[in-house]
């Protein structure tokens, strides 16, 4: 429950500034990314599937200037869905074993989390 719903509000604040930019629709974007997403799901690593999602953004029109700088730093900084599985698994797995994590620990473990 708790995992899909903070799943749904990070995809809910997130796609509209997806939508805002550029001329594609989302279909469009998923059919022209479907390489790089396919590649990034059998690797799964977003550095493996680089060179794949490169090729994938200068079909769709990204300029090379712009594919070489902004995509290996997204592939390094947004990690922010592997995060917060971390922090909601471990929240997860104390309470199925009845350990009750005070605020003070959930910050820890949150603060982990994004350091991880």
């Amino acid at each position: 429950g708790e995992l899909s719903l903070d799943g749904d509000r990070h995809v809910s604040a997130s796609q509209p500034i997806k939508r805002g930019v550029g001329d594609l629709s989302a279909a469009g974007v998923l059919r022209a990314g479907a390489p790089a997403m396919i590649t990034a799901f059998a690797t799964d690593s977003s550095s493996a599937a680089l060179p794949v999602t490169r090729r994938c953004a200068c079909a769709m029109g990204v300029p090379d200037a712009l594919a070489d700088f902004a995509l290996p730093l997204g592939a390094t900084v947004n990690m922010n869905g592997t995060a917060l599985y971390e922090a909601l698994t471990v929240l997860f797995i104390a309470q199925l074993h009845g350990v009750n994590l005070g605020p003070g620990a959930t910050v820890v473990v949150a603060l982990t989390s994004t350091v991880a």
